[in-house]
Order: structure tokens, then sequence, then C-alpha cells
């Protein structure tokens, strides 16, 4: 079991730094890999989370106009907090993705169940960081309008 251990501690860590210049693209493009040599790419995550938040329709209500605002505060938390690794980020991403996801489908009881679960996942991240932390700070201010907007 040592042996297997300090093989895959062995294991080289690929990453890709993608710079661009005249670009509206500020996402990174980091790939790293998890115990299970399966690739995460944190700047297609964040890219995707960023779509996803941007199809809030934020015209419809000045509740929606809110919720794009926070879990925008939010992403970028998660991006720019040094207390977190790129494996944590990407799934504290995720969460945030289920959120947008669940205020575009307000009838959807899954993707709200999902989304409530976001919420809770998030909460117990940032209780775990230093106060300081980026997600920390933004979590205690944007989580309880969060859900309140989406009524839970």
């Amino acid at each position: 079991m040592m042996e297997i251990t300090k093989t895959l501690a062995n294991r080289p860590i690929n990453v890709e730094a993608k710079a661009m210049s005249n670009s509206n693209d500020s996402s990174r493009n980091t790939t790293i890999r998890d115990i299970n040599n399966s690739a995460v790419n944190f700047g297609e995550i964040i890219g995707d989370v960023t779509n996803t938040i941007n199809q809030i329709a934020a015209d419809a209500s000045p509740e929606n106009a809110q919720l794009k605002a926070l879990l925008q505060e939010l992403t970028q938390a998660i991006e720019i907090d040094s207390h977190l690794d790129e494996e944590e980020k990407a799934e504290a991403a995720n969460q945030v993705k289920k959120i947008a996801q669940a205020s575009q489908n307000p009838d959807d009881a899954g993707l709200q169940k999902k989304a409530q679960r976001a919420v809770n996942l998030l909460e117990t991240t940032a209780k775990a960081l230093e106060p300081a932390s980026k997600l920390a700070q933004a979590s205690q201010k944007a989580l309880p309008i969060i859900l309140k907007t989406l009524g839970f």
C-alpha cells in the first residue's frame, strides 16, 4: 500500500497556463490531476459557471439581478481565495453553478433541492476556512440573501 502511495505521489502534475491579450476571456486554464489521475480543468469549470450565471435573466426582476450579482461575487471569491486548493475551488464553483441553475428553473423541485444542498456545502466549506478568506467573507454576506431569494 505504501508503494502505491509513493508511486501516485511521484506522478507529475500537469499545469497549463493560457495567456491571452486583447481578449475578454479572463479564465485560467489550469489542469490538475487528482488521486485517480483524472483531469480537473478549473478554467473550464469557472467558464461554465460564469456562462450559467450570465443566463440568469437579471432584467426579469430585482431579485434576479441581486442573485446574479451575488453569484458572480461568490465565483470571484472562489477564484482568488488562496486558502482553497484547485480541487476545492472546482467543487465550490460547481456548487455555485447548481444555485444558478436552480434560479433559472424555480419550478424544478429537483434543482431546488440540489441548490439547497449546494448552499449548505458552501456554508460548510466557508466555515472551515479562516475568517479572512475571500470565500468565507463572500459566503457570510451572500448565502443568507441567496437562501431568502430562492425561498429556502
